[in-house]
């Protein structure tokens, strides 16, 4: 693919009482911008002192909700408050890396037309070249579609045409959204380098929602979705769900593990292992989290 010139960017940013991990954050981006970008901050109705912190950053422009809306809403206002035609959600608790809005530029380039540009999964990083894939719109796109929605950058056609993230989906609305997405429009995964770091803690949204008693019966309904949005029939997409509902689950099992939190050790444990298709080693491990918590 040729690249285009510089393309114009809206990095929004969903907040709620996250003060100064947003003040850390916003001192990376604000940097990388260009003249033409813009930088919005949808404060879900924070009241640690946000909206009086953003009001003293360059460049930065506030959508303050009166009171907290919740993460579904507050990313749909992201969506509706961007005036540059790409718009990436970056999440409050993560970290721009030096160059990390070039190397999403650079994505946004690369694609002849409207397209989601997503960054792919962390792993080792043997140089800083710039690497990436690019899926055409149908089923393997849709059963395939990016599980990191902080640093997706979508054009803002695209947002206008499909809506926002489905409000009915309190937990993992981006699973369904970035599948729709997908359906429709080309994919450009970033695979090198590494534009952002998620900062994980157990106060992170994902991990929040994990510990919710319905999740596992809503991570079922969003999953069924991106099923329907894949357009195959159920027989055939049910073994790719199941890959996926193995891939949730077992992120869950060595997140857990890593925050030292048993009860999300013990659920996504028992979801583990019964299942073959895991290999014998993980499974015998969620064997033995399932009764121990570790």
């Amino acid at each position: 693919m040729t690249e285009r010139a510089p393309v114009a960017l809206t990095v929004a940013i969903p907040t709620y009482n996250r003060r100064d991990e947003l003040t850390s954050l916003l001192g990376a981006i604000v940097p990388q911008l260009l003249p033409e970008d813009e930088l919005v901050v949808v404060d879900d109705g924070s009241c640690d002192g946000t909206a009086e912190a953003v009001d003293g950053v360059e460049r930065a422009r506030i959508v303050r909700h009166e009171h907290n809306q919740g993460v579904v809403r507050a990313w749909n206002a992201c969506l509706a408050s961007a005036e540059r035609p790409w718009v990436c959600i970056v999440h409050d608790d993560d970290m721009l890396e030096e160059g990390g809005l070039e190397t999403i530029r650079r994505g946004c380039t690369l694609v002849p037309g409207p397209a989601l540009v997503v960054l792919g999964p962390e792993g080792v990083e043997l140089d800083a070249g710039f690497r990436y894939a690019v899926w055409e719109p149908g089923p393997y796109a849709v059963l395939n579609a990016t599980r990191m929605p902080s640093g997706a950058t979508v054009h803002a056609s695209i947002a206008a045409e499909v809506g926002g993230f489905d409000e009915r989906h309190p937990y993992s609305p981006d699973l369904e959204y970035f599948a729709r997405v997908s359906a429709r429009w080309p994919v450009l995964t970033i695979e090198s380098p590494r534009a952002l770091s998620p900062r994980l803690h157990g106060k992170n949204f994902q991990f929040e929602t994990w510990r919710q008693p319905d999740f596992l019966a809503r991570l079922r309904e969003v999953e069924q979705r991106v099923g329907e949005h894949s357009g195959v029939p159920p027989e055939a997409s049910a073994q790719w769900l199941e890959r996926r509902w193995e891939g949730h689950m077992t992120h869950m099992f060595r997140s857990g593990l890593r925050l030292g939190d048993s009860g999300l050790t013990r659920l996504a444990a028992r979801e583990l292992r019964g299942r073959r298709a895991v290999g014998r080693r993980l499974r015998l491990r969620a064997y033995v989290a399932a009764l121990t918590g570790r």
